[in-house]
Order: structure tokens, then sequence, then C-alpha cells
């Protein structure tokens, strides 16, 4: 299955999390992908990735820290990829 549809700043955050893997072969963090793609805020990098989830493009377990994972398209699935975002 392809990607959904990304925002340019979804993309720019999904980038920046594989740009870190590839780099330090660790997931990274919030901070990590901030100072990766350029925002000045946790913030936005914050609601950027909670979309990314919720679009089943990447995961992440909130009580694991470093837990940031991209899903391959090989993983995914069509009834993973909810029809609506959160607000």
């Amino acid at each position: 299955m392809s990607l959904p549809s990304l925002t340019e700043p979804q993309k720019r955050v999904l980038a920046g999390i594989q740009a870190f893997w590839d780099k330090r072969h660790i997931p990274p963090t919030i901070r990590d992908i901030k100072r990766e793609t350029g925002y000045r805020s946790t913030s936005t990098v914050h609601y950027h990735v909670t979309h990314l989830v919720a679009l089943g493009v990447i995961e992440r377990d909130l009580y694991v820290a470093r837990s940031i994972r991209v899903i391959q398209p090989s993983e995914r699935t069509p009834d993973a990829v909810p029809s609506t975002v959160p607000a």
C-alpha cells in the first residue's frame, strides 16, 4: 500500500525521522526531530507526529522513550489507515 496523501510539513517531519535514523541508527525524540527539521517548536513537531501516527505512517508508544518508528509500506495494511485524523 502506498503512502497516504501527506502535507508538506508532514513530509518534512517524516523525512527528519528517517534522516535521524539513517545517521544514528536509533529512533529520534521529538527534540531530535525538531533539530533535524529546523522547526522552532516541539509543539509543532508533536502535532505533525500525532497526525502521522493517526495516518498509519509511523508508530509510537507514548510510554517508551525513543519509540518513534516509520512503518514500511510492506507493513501497512488498508485497515491500518483510519479515514479521519483527530482534530
